[in-house]
């Protein structure tokens, strides 16, 4: 983990020392590890009639579902955390934000966000 100016950069640092001397792959530290689990339970009901009642509950982001921590997406800030300008002279000045203080934001969308449904499909036969 680097710290600089109080702007921390845990996975980049990681990947630059694993990358040293070489190129880093396309796209390879665009965003942090992210998983989601779904359940699904279903549940068929014979009718008289040969038919079939399909009930199924759904529990989508279930790691958020337990706990607040599991299941959020984060991206990258796309803020600049250096900025230059130049005078009249020619001479350029180069300054850093200090109000930056992580790489990544979490999403407050529904991605992030367990989500319960039910369900009922009848099925002819």
């Amino acid at each position: 983990m680097v710290s600089w100016y109080g702007f921390t950069i845990p996975f980049f640092s990681s990947q630059c020392n694993s990358r040293r001397g070489s190129y880093s792959e396309k796209y390879s530290s665009l965003s942090t590890w992210y998983s989601r689990w779904d359940l699904r339970i279903l549940q068929d009901v014979k009718l008289a009639n040969k038919s079939t009642l399909q009930l199924s509950f759904d529990v989508l982001n279930l790691g958020n579902l337990i706990s607040s921590e599991w299941g959020v997406r984060q991206f990258p800030t796309n803020s600049q955390p250096l900025g230059v300008t130049v005078d009249g002279t020619g001479n350029p000045t180069y300054n850093f934000d200090p109000n930056l203080k992580s790489t990544f934001s979490y999403d407050a969308s529904l991605l992030s966000r367990w989500q319960m449904q039910i369900g009922a499909r009848y099925i002819f036969k």
